[in-house]
């Protein structure tokens, strides 16, 4: 499997150009996966706040983290000549979200709202990952991630738990019957989960 990003350092910048994005079919679909009428506890906000931005309804996501649409990531604005501005990194801000549900909302938005890079929108969400192993909706957005990225392994991986946690949920199910048809077994030697989100990933950069 390809190294992932190391949770150890949160406060860090990568100087890296904007990876590219790769053109997949829509096989991971959040809102398909969970949808909530009336949230009730930290992961259901999070949930409705990550399906309200996908949607662009920032009005509305506002008032669940009102927070979050203050925070300053000028200093971590990555800009050039033959790329579009890109955000390269977190700061101090981050530790202000140190619940695994509100690092994985904070993930969504920020790569919603400043292009963040592949290798720090990862960070992220494997830093939610890290904090709460169980984090279903994390997994879900982590795989979406990998899979796109042509890292199609980990995606497979990280399937696997998600259906351990969660076989009732239809989205799950049938996310992790595509990857039993179409996808090569997985080695033996797999990683514990934890080594799995502590490992490092570099993602392509522009070129």
């Amino acid at each position: 499997m390809k190294a992932k990003f190391a949770l150890v350092a949160l406060l860090f910048t990568c100087y890296s150009c904007r990876s590219v994005q790769q053109t997949q079919s829509n096989l991971f679909n959040f809102e398909e996966y969970k949808t909530i009428s009336k949230p009730t506890t930290k992961q259901d906000s999070a949930i409705v706040f990550i399906n309200l931005i996908h949607n662009k309804m920032f009005k509305e996501a506002e008032k669940i983290f009102p927070s979050m649409f203050k925070i300053d990531v000028s200093p971590f604005i990555r800009k050039g000549t033959d790329y579009s501005p890109y955000l390269g990194g977190v700061g101090e801000f981050a530790l202000e979200y140190m619940n695994t549900f509100e690092m994985m909302a904070l993930a969504v938005f920020l790569e919603h709202q400043y292009n963040t890079h592949n290798d720090v929108y990862d960070m992220l969400l494997s830093t939610s990952l890290d904090l709460d192993s169980t984090n279903v909706a994390a997994m879900f957005l982590l795989a979406k991630l990998r899979y796109e990225q042509d890292v199609k392994d980990d995606a497979y991986f990280l399937v696997q738990h998600m259906y351990r946690l969660e076989p009732e949920n239809k989205e799950v199910s049938e996310l992790y019957t595509f990857f039993e048809k179409n996808h090569k077994p997985l080695e033996n030697n797999l990683p514990s989960f934890k080594e799995f989100i502590n490992e490092e990933v570099h993602y392509r950069d522009f070129e």
